[in-house]
């Protein structure tokens, strides 16, 4: 099991319970969950690399594969699914 990537910045705006409902909710992997919540801390992908002991093409392939799945083109559009779903679970 990966471990949690520690909480800063923008990532802390959600609890690791509703971290774990979103990406359940949207079919995110353990490490693809994590990569979102670097997203969420503006991380460089070489940033984001170094904190989980990846290479920055693993990175970058994730990102891609991340973009795909969630029908986008971008990280914002990627913040912006997270934020749709976590609020479309809050009003369930």
């Amino acid at each position: 099991m990966l471990e949690p990537i520690a909480q800063s910045r923008g990532a802390a705006m959600f609890s690791d319970e509703r971290w774990r409902d979103i990406s359940l909710a949207l079919g995110l992997s353990p490490r693809e969950s994590q990569i979102v919540r670097c997203f969420f801390n503006n991380d460089k992908e070489s940033a984001i690399a170094e904190a989980l002991g990846i290479s920055v093409h693993t990175v970058h392939t994730y990102c891609r594969r991340l973009y795909r799945k969630l029908n986008t083109d971008s990280r914002l559009g990627v913040i912006l699914c997270i934020v749709d779903q976590h609020l479309e679970l809050i009003s369930d």
